[in-house]
């Protein structure tokens, strides 16, 4: 867990997957002050980039909205921002790595009034840097 200078919750991800823990992450950034998952960063904030190529980075946002679609109530664009960026040899910014990137997203306070329910009618708060489960399994 990392929180910026503004105090935006950041959260680091080793690994591109859509799963339980990625669905906790999100559904608590929502029903926070929302914050930004980076894939590709460690948290020293040293590059080291995710290898994908583009099958895998279709198939990241194919899983990504299907999760998304199982909110209640539903997320809208705005809430939700991917930014896909590429990697570089060195600083010129002319020698991309190949299949290799950095996946930033966005999660932003929802204006929803009450509690966003996640994957399996799961909701989840952010504290810390940690999830918390808020629903009964």
């Amino acid at each position: 867990m990392f929180v910026d200078k503004t105090g935006q919750d950041i959260e680091f991800c080793k690994e591109v997957f859509v799963n339980d823990n990625l669905n906790a992450t999100i559904c608590g950034l929502l029903n926070g002050q929302g914050g930004k998952i980076l894939f590709g960063i460690n948290e020293n904030w040293i590059i080291k980039g995710v290898k994908l190529n583009w099958k895998e980075l279709d198939l990241f946002q194919i899983d990504l909205d299907n999760l998304l679609w199982k909110y209640i109530p539903q997320i809208y664009p705005e809430n939700i921002q991917l930014n896909i960026m590429d990697t570089f040899h060195d600083n010129t910014r002319k020698n991309i790595i190949k299949d290799l990137y950095i996946l930033e997203l966005n999660v932003y306070q929802s204006n929803y009034m009450g509690i966003h329910l996640g994957k399996n009618f799961m909701a989840y708060v952010r504290e810390n840097g940690q999830n918390h489960c808020i629903t009964h399994q």
